[in-house]
């Protein structure tokens, strides 16, 4: 929003000229509906104009000859006794009655001077709120991007300890057939290392499970935060076509939006936290890779020596350990 612009002496001469060009009654209320700008310097070079037009409108004396001077030095004798008193009080009420409009238009011209003044220290509010408006919207937009981000990793995450369980799954079934040409005194060892480990997968599941859980609930927050951030998105709209109220409604509408951001905040918080444990889950997994690699290790030293020995297949290239 701009300042109320200051017009040179010339700039108000020209126009006021213009103005009495035209018939009209120079005033201050009709300059500034012409010009715009300040009252106060509206009403300064006003006096100076007015000051300048009385006295290039000053009538020149005109010489009067001796004997018409005379008679109308009698006359005007005769009426200026008659007149005197009259004038005076006349004289006297119209003295009192320009030095109280004069008092009243400079208090006017103060009151006036004062509100501008005001007037320019709350424009200057309204444009550094409305840039902190403008600053806060961008962070909050940041903070979205930067979740839906988040957002997209963890949901690729998931979805490939998926697959890696599935992978796991059917290692274990192609070890559970190979394990029936053991060593009846491997059996008991080999159940147990199964139980132990589909203890330890259903486990895995279950966190991967809760994962996919947060992962939903951390999504509505996002949503909600999203839906928050539009909101506070209209509010500020409202707030700029509603300037005249700015004060009052702004305050609202930044702690609408500090709201949004705290909650925004929270959601990359907690999805950090969720990385986190999906990390720790990736760290079991490959513990219990190299758990089902001694066992099949185990497995192949304990082959009776007349039969051909069965290599257990390793993991193929495609899971996040080959990767790796």
């Amino acid at each position: 929003m701009g300042r109320k612009a200051k017009h040179t002496q010339e700039q108000v001469f020209a126009a006021a000229d213009e103005i009495a060009a035209s018939g009209q009654e120079v005033t201050a209320t009709v300059l500034q509906a012409a010009l715009g700008g300040s009252m106060t310097t509206i009403y300064k070079h006003l006096d100076e104009w007015l000051t300048k037009r009385a006295q290039e409108d000053a009538p020149l004396p005109v010489e009067m000859p001796a004997n018409v001077l005379a008679s109308f030095s009698n006359a005007w004798q005769v009426a200026s006794q008659e007149a005197s008193k009259e004038v005076a009080v006349i004289r006297e009420k119209a003295d009192s009655e320009v030095k109280a409009l004069t008092k009243r238009a400079e208090e006017a011209r103060k009151t006036i001077e004062r509100l501008e003044v005001e007037a320019e220290k709350d424009e200057a509010r309204i444009e550094m709120l409305e840039q902190q408006v403008l600053d806060t919207k961008r962070a909050a937009d940041l903070a979205v991007t930067e979740a839906e981000k988040r957002e997209a990793v963890l949901t690729a995450t998931v979805e490939q300890k998926q697959q890696h369980i599935e992978e796991l799954q059917l290692l274990l079934q192609r070890s559970h057939d190979e394990h029936q040409v053991f060593r009846q005194d491997k059996a008991d060892e080999h159940s147990r290392l199964t139980i132990d480990f589909m203890r330890r997968l259903d486990e895995q599941t279950e966190a991967l499970r809760l994962a996919g859980s947060e992962v939903v609930n951390l999504r509505g927050k996002l949503d909600e935060a999203v839906t928050q951030l539009a909101s506070a998105r209209d509010e500020t709209h409202t707030v700029t076509a509603t300037i005249s109220n700015l004060q009052g409604r702004l305050k609202d509408s930044l702690e609408a939006l500090a709201t949004a951001n705290e909650k925004a905040t929270d959601a990359v918080a907690q999805i950090s936290n969720l990385s986190g444990k999906c990390e720790a889950l990736r760290a079991q997994v490959q513990e219990q890779s190299k758990l089902l690699q001694s066992f099949a290790e185990a497995k192949q030293k304990t082959i009776t020596p007349g039969k051909p020995k069965t290599k257990p297949k390793p993991p193929t290239d495609n899971t996040p350990e080959a990767e790796k």
